[in-house]
């Protein structure tokens, strides 16, 4: 050689020297050829490269690398390629994704994960997607569900409920849906009704009733609809009747009674309605009368007579019309 040469691409040489020295993979040759520099942390250089080049979409390498490293599902490049770091809480990314995604509606997922898990019915994903949470008491999921919707009306559920349950007859939903509550006594409700509704007049419930007990004739319901109480004596109801009326004039009635009895002939009903009581001797009362009347003139009756007697010729009726005693003549 008439002269000193530089050195070929990637090629060194020290003073003095004979032939240069190729770079190995992973470095390159400095601007005058002296030195072989590393390639830096996020770049490669193989054997067949001029230069360092940056590592693949999600590949990393650290400084000299004559390869990059391709980042495990799950992991991300960061911005100059030299580490993977993990897709945080609520993302996911499987092989061939360019960068981490967020879950699916109701999907959750760890950091570093490269799938995200779907929530079960009854759970819904909370707003960052790392948890699934119970739906609350009176609300549901089922699968398939975008969000915990409230129970249908009078039905019911726990927390994390996947569906809800129906109040039985005779219960009804409390406002939040949570549990069924008995209708209260004197109130009803079968399975078709929405509300606990009061009793019809004269028929009563208890506590928890899919249904109202119609009173017997000669009871009549309290005012709370609970109890079915007696008539009163003097009064009377039978099953076509709203209330208890009073017995007609001379009938009588005990507690209870869907009817009045009529006093015999001879008897009046006292100011109550309660029994009947024999006409005073002196007087009567046949089935038509409404109260004991005075005998005639010279007419007289024991007590509880329908009728009265007319004194013998020759005999008068005392004062008080008992007795028909000889006629005195004077002189």
């Amino acid at each position: 050689m008439s002269s000193c040469d530089s050195c070929d691409e990637n090629s060194v040489s020290t003073a003095g020297a004979s032939s240069c020295t190729t770079c190995n993979a992973g470095r390159v040759a400095n601007d005058d050829s002296t030195e072989c520099d590393e390639c830096a942390a996020g770049t490669y250089r193989d054997a067949d490269m001029s230069s360092c080049d940056s590592c693949d979409e999600n590949s990393v390498s650290t400084t000299g690398a004559s390869s990059c490293t391709a980042c495990d599902a799950g992991t991300v490049a960061n911005d100059d390629s030299t580490e993977c770091d993990e897709c945080a809480a609520g993302t996911y990314r499987e092989a061939g994704m360019s960068s981490c995604d967020s879950c699916d509606e109701n999907s959750v997922s760890t950091a570093g994960a490269s799938s995200c898990t779907a929530c079960n019915a009854g759970r819904v994903a909370n707003d960052d997607s790392t948890e699934c949470d119970e739906c609350a008491a009176g609300t549901y999921r089922e699968a398939g569900m975008s969000s915990c919707d409230s129970c249908d009306e009078n039905s019911v559920s726990n927390a994390g409920a996947s569906s809800c349950t129906a109040c039985n007859a005779g219960r009804v939903a409390n406002d939040d849906s949570t549990e069924c509550d008995e209708c209260a006594a004197g109130t009803y409700r079968d399975a078709d009704m929405s509300s606990c509704d009061s009793c019809d007049e004269n028929s009563v419930s208890t506590a928890g009733a899919s249904s109202c007990t119609a009173c017997n004739a000669g009871t009549v319901t309290n005012d709370d609809l609970t109890e079915c109480d007696e008539c009163a004596a003097g009064t009377y109801r039978d099953a076509d009747m709203s209330s208890c009326d009073s017995c007609d004039e001379n009938s009588v009635s005990t507690a209870g009674a869907s009817f009045c009895t009529a006093c015999n002939a001879g008897t009046v009903a006292n100011d109550d309605s309660t029994k009947c009581d024999e006409c005073a001797a002196g007087t009567y009362r046949d089935a038509h009368m409404s109260s004991c009347d005075s005998c005639d003139e010279n007419s007289v009756s024991t007590a509880g007579a329908s009728s009265c007697t007319a004194c013998d010729a020759g005999t008068v009726a005392n004062d008080d019309l008992t007795e028909c005693g000889k006629r005195i003549n004077p002189r």
